[in-house]
């Protein structure tokens, strides 16, 4: 499958729609506070703050912002020295897919 040459994203040739590369729970958890911060604040946290939300280290939280840019759910904002993390439509379509589905991939609200 061709590689989107901005994120390293693959392309589903059938489809040719974008494949949404997988993430770690904690990666996950760190997409949703920024969209929950985003949504309630109108405002991106800083790597500080994402820190102390979930108890890490600076390193940790750097390390996971990271591996959210590097797999395309993350950009950084040029010209911003704090703040400067923004969501991406793919960050948005997770989102909003892992808001209507469950974990056992059944629609929410629906019981297996």
């Amino acid at each position: 499958m061709p590689i989107s040459s901005k994120t390293h994203q693959e392309i589903d040739q059938s489809t040719g729609l974008l494949i949404l590369p997988s993430l770690t729970h904690p990666q996950l958890n760190v997409l949703k506070v920024i969209h929950t911060a985003v949504t309630a604040n109108q405002e991106y946290p800083t790597q500080q703050e994402i820190a102390a939300k979930f108890g890490y280290g600076q390193t940790a939280a750097k390390s996971v912002v990271d591996a959210l840019i590097k797999k395309g759910y993350l950009v950084k904002a040029p010209g911003l020295a704090r703040r400067n993390i923004r969501l991406t439509k793919v960050a948005l379509e997770k989102i909003q897919k892992e808001l209507t589905v469950n974990p056992d991939g059944s629609p929410v609200g629906v019981q297996p």
